[in-house]
């Protein structure tokens, strides 16, 4: 078994998913990472290749089952039945003050039918090659066996609030996680000593803190090496929501607020304080900069935490750039482009990424300034909507903040996917940084954690504050260890 944490910087890590775009030769900046993990699912003669070379520079190594795949491809069978149970759901409540009996039973239905499609999924997957496709790269640590079915459920909108879901409705399913995990310890697919030389992360699913809590205590004899927390429902959400329920009890919100913030959080706390160790955490599906943050300090026990997401990548493709310099953000690019030149203060940025990009193409702030009239009294939002009709204006002028498109030349589109990907990586580094060097003195961890609330607060959208700042108050509030 290996060490964890094997280096300082383990205490608290992003980690990159391993591809042409996070390590590659021809861009040395790529190697700059901490971290990074591989899914079963995109294992093949190159990835591996790449695994060894980032292994040989002590890169921490974490191999995922890849089963996000089979969860996406289960739920996408039954998510639009879920979408119009739900929609029946919202439309009898408004009416009638409940769900009628017809729309309960239905529910019931679907879940049993995705319960059982989940399970003809494990039966189906060749679970011994997939363990031994994980150990080929020789991880640090290995995301074990998991049941599917509650991220499906949540996938297909089956675990909505207003169907007033039960933690011992989905017992069984975490169960069968654990009993996985031990057959899967015990070498019932194999390659039992091989997986002695990892560190094994048992895969903790809930929707809610009360589900988490369950998962959490339930794991306590179980999981020594390490728990892992599925973001992937709970990051989906697109919901907005007026209620939580914590320890059976109903906690009612003065508005609707996105759900996913809330839920995240809530999710970690469950797990912390039916798990209180000290063991180490892996959060599958996190690449917000403020959750980045408000997981180190909720996590700040634990002696190892590692965050990995395909985020930073995804939201650099469609123009979301990671703001840490005055607050937590994430930011649309044509915005910020357009408060700068109305600012006339041009973007710069110390990231190695940022750097190299903005030195091999030029970039002319007063140039386009000129070419678009801009005028102090202009607003932002006015500015960012002509920016956003003019792509080829952002490639000519600043090559950085140029849309992605499938008509842009392969070499520039390549350069320009790794340097804002790799930004965007940069800025959740520099918060990992933050986070490890205030977790010795726990005082001073939440005097600076609270400052970074406010900050968000004053910059970000009022709901999405409002959000963050209910999810801090409301685990704060029932954090037990």
């Amino acid at each position: 078994m290996k060490k964890i944490p094997k280096y300082k910087r383990d205490e608290f890590t992003f980690v990159s998913n391993l591809s042409q775009y996070t390590a590659n030769d021809k861009y040395p900046n790529t190697y700059q990472r901490d971290a990074y993990l591989l899914s079963e699912h995109y294992t093949n003669a190159r990835t591996v290749d790449l695994a060894r070379k980032v292994k040989k520079r002590r890169n921490l190594l974490i191999s995922d089952n890849g089963n996000y795949s089979r969860m996406k491809a289960v739920a996408k069978q039954y998510e639009q039945g879920g979408l119009l149970l739900l929609r029946q759901a919202k439309k009898e409540q408004q009416q009638y003050g409940q769900l009628s009996n017809e729309t309960r039973l239905a529910r019931q239905q679907l879940m049993r039918e995705i319960a059982q499609s989940c399970q003809k999924q494990v039966e189906e997957t060749n679970y011994k090659k997939v363990i031994q496709d994980q150990l080929l790269i020789r991880p640090d640590y290995l995301i074990g066996m998991e049941d599917l079915t509650i991220p499906v459920l949540m996938l297909c909108h089956l675990m909505h609030p207003i169907f007033q879901p039960q933690a011992l409705a989905i017992l069984d399913y975490q169960n069968n996680t654990f009993q996985y995990v031990k057959d899967q310890q015990s070498g019932r697919y194999g390659s039992k000593q091989g997986l002695e030389t990892v560190n094994n992360f048992t895969v903790l699913h809930a929707y809610d803190y009360d589900s988490a809590y369950q998962a959490g205590k339930n794991a306590l004899n179980l999981a020594k090496d390490g728990l892992a927390i599925s973001y992937g429902g709970p990051m989906h959400s697109r919901r907005w929501i007026d209620c939580l329920r914590i320890g059976g009890n109903k906690i009612q919100l003065s508005e609707k607020l996105p759900e996913a913030y809330l839920i995240a959080q809530t999710i970690t706390q469950g797990a912390i304080n039916g798990h209180p160790t000290n063991i180490p955490f892996h959060i599958l599906g996190v690449g917000t900069p403020i959750l980045i943050a408000l997981i180190g300090y909720q996590l700040r026990h634990s002696k190892a935490i590692s965050i990995d997401s395909t985020a930073p990548f995804k939201d650099a493709f469609i123009g979301k750039l990671y703001g840490y310099k005055n607050a937590y953000l994430k930011m649309d690019m044509f915005k910020l482009v357009a408060y700068c030149l109305i600012q006339d203060v041009p973007f710069e940025d110390k990231s190695p990424f940022y750097q190299s990009f903005a030195q091999k193409y030029e970039h002319d702030w007063k140039g386009l300034r000129d070419k678009l009239g801009v005028r102090p009294n202009n607003t932002v939002k006015e500015l960012a909507s002509k920016l956003r009709e003019r792509g080829d204006w952002l490639q000519d002028y600043l090559p950085f903040f140029t849309p992605i498109t499938g008509t842009l030349e392969a070499a520039f589109l390549q350069d320009l996917r790794i340097a804002r990907a790799g930004y965007n990586y940069w800025v959740l580094k520099q918060i990992c940084r933050k986070v490890r060097a205030k977790r010795s003195d726990e005082n001073a961890f939440k005097r600076w954690i609270e400052r970074q609330i406010d900050q968000y607060t004053k910059t970000a959208s009022s709901k999405w504050a409002k959000a963050v700042n209910f999810a801090y108050l409301l685990t704060e509030g029932h954090r037990m260890v």
